[in-house]
This record gives C-alpha cells, structure tokens and sequence, in this order.
C-alpha cells in the first residue's frame, strides 16, 4: 500500500529513511497489477533508490508513478521489474537484457539519476548510444523527464570547440563511442575517466571486435570508481559471444541481469505482437531471368578460370583448391550458384584471414612477382563482385540496377577487380539489356548509346515485385493505423516508397535513413531525420520506411504494424524490429519471404536462433544469482 510521512518535508528524497508513515487507503486495483502484495514490492524497491511514490488517478485505475524533485510528475511509472534493474545497477557493474519496449531507455537514466544524486562525486555520467538519432533520442527523453539535471549530446555533427563547452557545462553527456575514442586519444580533456562516475552502452551487444565500444570498456574498466552498465534488449543465439562481451566489461556471469517478456514482474506489462510468416511466389519476369541467366553463366566461367590459376601456381602448401571448392554453394546439378561467404572469406579471431583470399595473400607475401597468383587475387574479386551482383538481382531488377550504377562512381585505376568487373563480357551485356527496356539512368556512350531524359524509368517492371503487391493488400486491411517497413537495402527502400506512393496517394509516406552519402545515393541530414522523427511520433506520417538505422532503440510508440520486406537471421535485429510493435497494445508484424527459394531458410534460420537466444535469456533469469 502507497505511505505518505506524517509531516511534510523540504526534500521528498528522504521519504523512506526516518521510517515514520501513516497508512492512506487506496485503490488497489491497480492497472495489469492488482495485487497488494505487489504494490507493497514496488513501494519498497523505490525506497531502496531513495525515490517516493507518486499516484495518477483518472476514471478507471491509480497508477504509481516515481515522485522525485527531479523528475518530472507523472512521467516515469514505477514498475518493479525496472526499479529492481536499476538497484541491481546501483550495487555492481552490470549487464542487463530487457525485452524491447519496456522502457530501456528510463532505466538508464533513472541509474544515472541515482548516481548524480547520492554518489557525491560531482562527476558526470556518460551515455553511449550507436547512431545519431539513438544519442539524440536519449538527450531528448532526459530532458523530457528531468528537471535541474543538464544533458547534452556529443557526436560527429558537434564542432571541436562546442564540445568542449558541452562536456564542461553537462551532467549527463550522450555520444556516440567514435566520437569519444577519437577524443580520448587527442587527449584534450572529453571522455576522461577521472570525470566520469558511470558509463552506461547502450545497445552493448555491439561490443565486439574492433568496435569502439570495446576500446571504451578497455579504458574503463580500470578505474575501480567508474560504475559500467550495459544494456540490450536481445542476446546472440552464440553464448560465446555473451561471454566474450562480459570478459571485456570485467564481470562475471552473476553480473547479469536477465527479464524476458515471461517474467512474472515483466508480463503485465507486455502486450501482444502477432507475428505473421508470409511467403509469396517469385514472378520473374523475362529480363530478370534473361540477366540471371547471364550472369550465373559468366560466374561459373570466373570459378573454371580461378581454378586454373590456382593450378598453374602449383603449390600445395597452402590447399588452395580445397578452400576453393568449399566456397560455393550449389544447385541439385552441381553447378555453383553462389559465394559460402563463411570459406569464401573466412577470418580468426584474430582478424586475419584463413579462407582463400588468406591463403593468397600469404603466398603473395612470398612470392610477390608470381603473375598467376595476381591474377588468381583479381579473379577471386571479380567472384565476390559477381556475387554480390546476382544478390541483388535476386532481391530485384531495380536493385539490381543501382548496383551496377554505383560501380559507374568508384575509382578503380588501382582496383584490378574493379576494372575487370566493369568491362566484363556479362556486365556490358547486362547494362545493354536494362537500357534496352529503360531501366538505367545514367547517360552514356558506351557500351550503349543511352540518354535517360528521353525515356522514363520503367517502373512498370520494377512493380512486378510479389512482395510490393502482397505489401498492398495487407495494408489495405489496416488503413487506419500506423505502419513501419524495415528494408535491408535503400534501393528496395526506394522501390517502396515509390510504390507505396502510387498506390496510396492520400497516406502521407516518408523514409528514414542514416547520414551518409555513396555516390548517387545521399544521406538524410541530421535536421532531416529529427523532423522525420519527430511527424511520425506526431502521427504526421501514416507509413515510414526505414534501414536497419530504426532498428536500434528508436522509440515509435504508436506503431500498430511492422513489416520485414526481407528476413533477416540476427535474432537481436528480429527481436529490435518486434519491438517497434506492441509497446502500448497489441501490434501485427509480417515477415515477407519468397517461397521455395533462399529467403524461406533464412526464415527459419532467424526464429530458430530467436528461440536459442530466448532461452538462453530465461536460464540468466533463472539461475543468474546461483553463479
């Protein structure tokens, strides 16, 4: 049951530590949590972070929220699973794995919170946030609910000198870990450990390899008086790879902190998301399956060539046609039909390579005037260019087309594969064929005479995609709501959009991408993307389409329908993109596949490490304590 002291006090932080109460009646049926015994926990869990209880009463229900001189009434509900988290953060440096959507971000700063408060240091806390809009994000939410508590972001996009000013004059800084290395390294004063009282990464999940993350935690993680707390809303379907990242932070597998959607503390809260598998027949219309024919044939050309190169070296040290061999995959008839990425560029731990091209550059290192060996390193670039390109034609002609195009922008005087790729046979004949049936849109001489302004782009075929139609008729079914489409590609994202638009002029459809620009292809700017944010938080925009960039801790709390244009495999990506959906009711997601072909697979591949990943969540929460 909520307490009040008896006598009013100048500072309501200290509400829990004389122990004089009067007991208030109330409600007790409290919203998804009706039991007093629970109301009683939530109570003493924000006594235990020296917060009081606050209430909002409306028609219906009285909800505890965090009362606090420093936070904003009525805008950070206190639920228990979050206060537990944030005592548990308080004690020891921590990893915490919450589901997607249950309020990562105001766990965080209700851990800073605390920190600035009672750990009397005047040091700053330090957010670190993945992308720009996710540091934006988190400066905005601060500020939305804190008062007297200054909070500023630090990135690529803030001047040298303004920097400065905004690590000086703020408690809580938000930046990205780029920006911070760099300025760690120059060693004028940001990101200096003896300033900082708790670093908080978000999405930590991204600590590994070469990220800057880990070079932060490595810094860190030295100064016993600097707290360390990561947070993720999914887990690798890898264990190792949970162990790599808590070997680099120092802490031990009791350190962490594990809520899944099952919790008994979590499930009141959590909503229902419907997830809808939906595959579709491929209809390949003849240009696709005339350009598919052409390359597949050249590709296996470029192996049969390799494979003569690699012979002519003639040295069996190095087992250059085994690793040759285990490169490809292949079709019922034997014949190869696409890269095993995993052989085909293999690499260790250490980062360096152990597949083919490792194998050739170490013979190169040897023998650096062989001219079969160089032909065999130019030829086993060309394979992962032709690849690459037949990846793309899979996903559609349009993608396709960009694809060849952005190898119109690249300098290749000094990239034989490049340049080999580019006056191959196949590809000539290829981009003859797109402007033969004006899918191209660059002006050119040769191999063709082609001037784009003269004819339009045929998008007619570009709409032949299954997918775009059967993307149509599901939202047709949800006119009325909020929709968001994740795409792996900004070309399909193009497609899309442009589609979307032809076939739904009276919605108002918009993308969001991240900032940077490839040739042909520009970046949004910064004051872009916090306008795209900000109408489609709004309501403003019916159906935004975005990159992998709105995966990431992205707040879009009216979203009622997620699509997959693609499936992915990374069960962090799938469960990031799950949880745009049902934040504050049910949400629909569709997962878009083409059946029969790769994408069914990697369907399945996805869900099942999904569920490993699920697991291996609830067995922390289980028996985390018993490590």
């Amino acid at each position: 049951m909520p307490k009040r002291k008896k006598f009013d006090s100048p500072d309501q932080l200290d509400i829990f530590t004389d122990r004089t109460f009067e007991i208030v009646e109330t409600n007790k049926d409290l919203r998804r949590t009706p039991k007093e015994e629970l109301q009683k926990k939530i109570l003493m869990a924000l006594g235990n972070l020296g917060l009081g209880p606050d209430f909002l009463e409306d028609d219906f229900e009285k909800l505890f929220y965090v009362f606090d001189k420093n936070v904003v009434r009525h805008k950070v509900e206190a639920r228990l699973y979050a206060l537990e988290t944030v005592y548990e953060c308080v004690k020891s440096n921590s990893f915490v794995r919450i589901e997607t959507g249950l309020g990562k971000t105001y766990i965080e700063l209700l851990t800073a919170l605390y920190f600035l408060k009672y750990n009397k240091v005047n040091k700053k806390i330090l957010i670190l946030a993945t992308s720009k809009p996710l540091c934006r994000q988190h400066r905005d939410k601060a500020n939305e609910i804190f008062l007297g508590i200054n909070t500023e972001v630090i990135t690529g996009d803030v001047s040298q000198k303004k920097r400065r000013e905004i690590w000086d004059n703020n408690q809580i800084i938000v930046a990205t870990p780029q920006t911070i290395t760099r300025e760690v390294k120059k060693g004028n004063g940001i990101g200096r450990p003896e300033d900082i009282q708790l670093v908080i990464f978000d999405e930590v999940h991204k600590m590994v390899g070469n990220y800057d993350y880990v070079t932060l935690a490595n810094l860190y993680s030295n100064y016993k008086d600097i707290r360390l707390t990561g947070f993720t809303g999914s887990l690798d379907s890898d264990p190792k790879k949970l162990e790599e990242i808590l070997k680099i932070m120092g802490l031990k597998f009791s350190n962490i902190i594990a809520k899944t959607e099952n919790s008994p503390d979590v499930a009141p809260y959590v909503f229902k998301k419907n997830i809808y598998k939906v595959g579709v027949k491929r209809h390949v219309s003849p240009i696709e399956s005339s350009l598919m024919e052409n390359l597949r044939k050249e590709f296996r050309l470029i192996i049969k060539r390799e494979r003569q190169w690699l012979k002519m070296i003639d040295c069996d040290e190095y087992g250059f046609l085994g690793l040759l061999d285990k490169s490809f995959y292949k079709d019922e008839e034997g014949l190869e039909i696409a890269i095993n990425i995993k052989w085909f560029e293999k690499w260790n731990k250490e980062k360096r390579r152990e597949g083919l091209k490792g194998a050739l550059d170490r013979f190169k290192e040897k023998h650096p005037k062989d001219t079969n060996a160089s032909l065999a390193l130019r030829d086993w670039g060309l394979l992962f260019l032709f690849h690459t390109a037949i990846t793309m034609l899979e996903k559609g002609v349009h993608e396709f087309r960009a694809f060849l195009e952005s190898k119109y922008f690249e300098n290749i005087s000094k990239k034989p594969s490049q340049y080999a790729f580019r006056l191959n046979r196949a590809i000539v004949e290829s981009i003859k064929m797109l402007c033969r049936v004006n899918l191209w849109t660059i002006k050119m001489s040769y191999p063709v005479a082609y001037h784009p302004e003269n004819a339009s782009y045929n998008w007619s075929a570009v709409y032949r995609d299954a997918k775009l139609h059967e993307m149509e008729k599901t939202i047709r079914m949800y006119m009325s709501s909020q929709i968001l489409i994740f795409v792996n590609y900004r070309d399909t994202l193009d497609k899309v959009v442009h589609y979307l638009k032809t076939v739904f002029p009276e919605k108002n459809i918009n993308k969001f991408i991240g900032q940077t620009s490839k040739s042909k292809d520009k970046g949004m700017t910064q004051k872009s993307q916090n306008e795209i944010l900000k109408e489609y938080r709004n309501g403003q925009i019916d159906i935004l389409v975005a990159t992998l960039i709105g995966e990431e801790g992205l707040n879009f709390p009216a979203v009622d329908v997620v699509f997959f244009y693609e499936p992915i495999t990374d069960p962090r990506r799938i469960v990031q993109r799950v949880g745009r959906t049902g934040r504050y009711r049910d949400g629909d997601v569709f997962i878009l596949f083409y059946e029969g072909e790769k994408e069914e697979l990697i369907v399945n591949i996805g869900f099942a490490k999904s569920r490993k990943a699920k697991e291996i969540a609830k067995f922390y929460e289980k028996y985390g304590d018993h490590f």
